[in-house]
């Protein structure tokens, strides 16, 4: 009987990790760690952070593009400041960006990117996250 016991909670451990890396995942920037929702459609990335009331501390969403390019982001349905770091296909930041909530202001990265992480507004100034500091974690950079 404990023998099946360990085999069902094995087994339900090793389903949330992977539902885990489906749907999130733990970046690391220089000794930080975030815990990031990953929002890889473009519905899910148009959504992104509208309508929620709050982000964790140490929380993220982290939008992935299909190829490398140009984007930029909105916040007309986000209800709190948010900051944005946008991340090339090697997984460095080049640009950084703080964004209102309730605004229709387009901010734009610098240059094409693959990934944006939208943070709690503060985030990246408060764990000295700069502009070519290496995101960890990421597909193309673990």
């Amino acid at each position: 009987m404990r023998l099946l016991f360990f085999i069902s909670s094995a087994i339900s451990i090793a389903f949330a990790v992977l539902a885990d890396n489906i749907n999130n995942v733990w970046l690391k920037i220089n000794n930080t760690v975030i815990h990031a929702e990953v929002a890889a459609s473009k519905a899910a990335r148009e959504e992104g952070l509208s309508y929620r009331d709050a982000l964790a501390a140490n929380a993220g969403m982290l939008l992935v593009f299909e190829t490398s390019r140009k984007v930029c982001l909105w916040m007309p349905e986000v209800r709190f400041a948010l900051d944005a770091a946008f991340v090339d296909a090697d997984g460095v930041i080049v640009g950084t960006v703080h964004m209102m909530p309730h605004t229709d202001t387009l901010h734009c990265a610098p240059q094409p990117v693959l990934y944006a992480l939208e943070v709690n507004a503060g985030w990246l100034e408060a764990n000295e996250v700069r502009v070519g500091d290496k995101v960890h974690g990421l597909s193309t950079s673990n």
